[in-house]
């Protein structure tokens, strides 16, 4: 039985693409939906429900916005110049590539979000959730830990706030 008819897809104002299965349906839980969206420019992601999300293209913009609220696995390659990110969210996060000018990570779910391969100037982490975060830039860290884990970052750290049962480390390479 073909599970097309279960997926609702819709288009608001022209520019948001929704993408959800319709709700009450019972499906074997191995069910696997691939689905592949190509796209001219995308400047917000929200994600949310059980799902893995690879980029395999690299995400170019001048903004980007990243909501997750998801249970499951995210990865995106990116070259923007600033990134507002926002986790509540169950999972492994890895963020790659530039962000040319300033980084936002607010976590306050459970799981790693890995963004040692995401090269920046200046990134701000403001940590409430369970679970180690790896960041890196160039000119300036500030970091604000209320949560349970380990911020691991390399660069030169401006600011830190720690009142959480986690620690802020130095990575060693």
């Amino acid at each position: 039985e073909s599970i097309h008819n279960s997926i609702l897809i819709d288009i608001v104002q022209n520019d948001i693409l929704f993408i959800r299965m319709i709700e009450n349906i019972n499906l074997i839980n191995k069910t696997k939906i691939v689905i592949t969206i190509n796209y001219f420019n995308l400047t917000e992601l929200h994600v949310s429900g059980m799902i893995n999300i690879q980029c395999l293209n690299q995400i170019q913009t001048d903004k980007f916005y990243l909501h997750n609220r998801a249970t499951g696995f995210l990865k995106l390659k990116l070259n923007v110049n600033t990134l507002d990110a926002y986790f509540h969210s169950n999972g492994r996060m890895k963020l790659c590539g530039q962000v040319n000018e300033e980084a936002t990570l607010q976590s306050l779910g459970i799981g790693d979000i890995q963004c040692r391969n995401l090269f920046t100037k200046k990134i701000n982490v403001i940590s409430s959730g369970i679970g180690n975060i790896y960041v890196t830039a160039t000119d300036e860290i500030n970091i604000i830990l209320s949560g349970i884990g380990t911020i691991y970052y390399t660069g030169p750290l401006k600011q830190q706030i720690k009142t959480g049962l986690g620690n802020i480390i130095e990575a060693v390479d």
